[in-house]
């Protein structure tokens, strides 16, 4: 092996490393982990080898990949957190919106301003890097406004369906 593709392969781990962490840091928010120790380094261990075959190549078109992500989240996050699916289903799905626009964001102010890069490859790798950056930046604001106070959001949550008809029924009857 060349030393580039060692050092390739070393920054695929590390990006892949970091992207469990911020699966781990986005998902302890709004979700509580099993007890099982086993299903979650199973979890962690899909989640990833996604990562790193996904920073590989494009084996497959982009809405494949898309699709495979969504799966791969939604999959990993029923193995290692408690609760309802659906709550799993649209946190799961926030999460990767979230990750993607950032990441489409990120990749279009880098090839605005980064002009002097010509190696796609590198800016790959400092794109997804740069993207990370910012979605662990959009993770910690998520955070500080639904962990300020537990029991506010817990409310929210939880009657937000009930007290939507209610308040409109007033607001019409006045």
């Amino acid at each position: 092996m060349s030393v580039n593709s060692i050092i390739s392969c070393g920054t695929d781990i590390l990006l892949a490393l970091f992207a469990v962490y911020l699966f781990f840091y986005y998902f302890d928010i709004f979700l509580i982990r099993k007890k099982r120790r086993a299903l979650t380094v199973m979890g962690t261990v899909v989640f990833a080898a996604w990562q790193i075959e996904i920073s590989n190549g494009k084996i497959l078109p982009a809405y494949a990949n898309i699709s495979i992500t969504i799966i791969t989240v939604l999959l990993v996050v029923e193995l290692i957190y408690k609760g309802k699916f659906w709550n799993k289903c649209i946190f799961a799905i926030a999460f990767n919106a979230i990750w993607m626009l950032i990441e489409t964001i990120s990749g279009n102010i880098l090839l605005t301003y980064c002009c002097e890069f010509t190696d796609l490859q590198a800016l790959g790798k400092l794109g997804s890097f740069t993207s990370k950056i910012v979605f662990m930046s959009a993770i910690t604001a998520l955070k500080r406004v639904f962990t300020a106070n537990y029991a506010q959001t817990e409310c929210q949550f939880r009657y937000c369906g009930t007290a939507i008809p209610f308040l409109t029924v007033r607001s019409t009857a006045r």
